[in-house]
């Protein structure tokens, strides 16, 4: 199986929101529509937060959401924050998460932290 480990495309919101369905088994419920797309327009255009996919048989099978975050500590490097990470349930188990979280580090230290 060929992963690739990518960041998400604005079109892929609903691929997404489907993969969150895994992310725990009883979650509140998805907001209306229009709070969904004001949500999603902020991440996608927030400069600091990175949300990144990894691609197997043209799905998204797994997701984290990176925020870069300014620090005035550690001669002014910042650090990253690393949530949201889901694997979709039938692609557990096979390093597909540990691969998402080690392109995650690495976007981070891409990224000044």
């Amino acid at each position: 199986m060929n992963i690739i480990y990518r960041s998400i495309q604005n079109s892929e919101l609903p691929g997404l929101l489907e993969l969150h369905k895994h992310l725990f088994d009883e979650d509140l419920p998805v907001p209306d529509n229009k709070t969904v797309q004001r949500i999603w327009q902020e991440i996608m255009t927030d400069r600091k937060m990175h949300c990144l996919v990894a691609e197997a048989d043209r799905e998204i099978v797994a997701a984290c959401i990176l925020t870069v975050i300014p620090n005035l500590t550690r001669g002014g490097q910042s650090y990253g924050l690393i949530e949201n990470v889901v694997t979709h349930t039938d692609y557990r188990k096979q390093g597909i998460g540990t691969g998402l979280l080690k392109y995650a580090q690495q976007t981070a230290w891409d990224n000044g932290c």
